[in-house]
């Protein structure tokens, strides 16, 4: 979720081919980076344990329901 201009470049020279970095479109979507074209794979915040954490209107037994 926070990512710099880098860090997909980074990720590729490591050896990576797609990541799941960041809540942000509905589906898959492909990057043209500059040795070749990466993937995003996005998720939901809902994925995320990110929601675990007590934020201001947060129900956790909302959460345990859901």
């Amino acid at each position: 979720m926070r990512n710099s201009v880098h860090t997909l470049e980074i990720l590729q020279d490591l050896g990576f081919l797609y990541h799941i970095g960041g809540p942000s479109y509905d589906e898959p979507f492909i990057t043209p980076l500059s040795e070749k074209d990466f993937v995003a794979v996005p998720y939901t915040f809902h994925m995320n344990d990110i929601v675990s954490f007590p934020f201001e209107g947060w129900n956790p037994h909302a959460y345990e329901q859901g």
